[in-house]
C-alpha cells in the first residue's frame, strides 16, 4: 500500500522498488537492479524503465507524486521526500516516510 491505498504492483515492480528501498536514499545501478528484480534472466536495461513508469503511474493517481526516478549514467533512485527508515524492522516490512505528505507509507513485498 501506498499512503494507505494499493498499489497493485507485480512482483517484479515490488522487487524493483524494494531494492531502491532498501539503499534510499542513494541511486542504484542498473546492473544491481536487474540482477535483484530478475534473477536468472537475461533481461533487458529498458524494462526498468517500464517498471519505474509503472509503479510511478500507480503512485501518481493516489498522490499526484512519483516514487521513482531516473539517475542518468547510474540508474534509479526514490524520489526526494521518499526516505527509507534506518530500522531494519521498518525496512524489512517496507516502511516508507513521505515527508512532502507527512503520512506514514508502507510498500508491501
Amino acid at each position: 500500500t501506498y499512503l494507505g491505498y494499493p498499489l497493485n504492483l507485480s512482483d517484479y515492480e515490488n522487487r524493483f522498488l524494494l531494492s531502491l528501498f532498501r539503499r534510499a536514499p542513494h541511486a542504484v545501478r542498473t546492473d544491481d537492479l536487474l540482477s535483484e528484480a530478475f534473477p536468472n534472466a537475461n533481461t533487458p536495461q529498458s524494462t526498468l524503465w517500464t517498471l519505474a513508469k509503472r509503479i510511478n503511474q500507480s503512485a501518481e493517481r493516489i498522490s499526484g507524486l512519483r516514487l521513482v526516478q531516473s539517475v542518468y549514467g547510474v540508474g534509479y533512485r526514490l524520489c526526494d521526500g521518499i526516505v527509507a527508515h534506518s530500522n531494519h524492522q521498518s525496512l524489512e516490512k517496507g516502511d516508507l516516510h513521505d515527508t512532502k505528505t507527512e503520512k506514514r507509507t508502507a510498500i508491501k513485498n
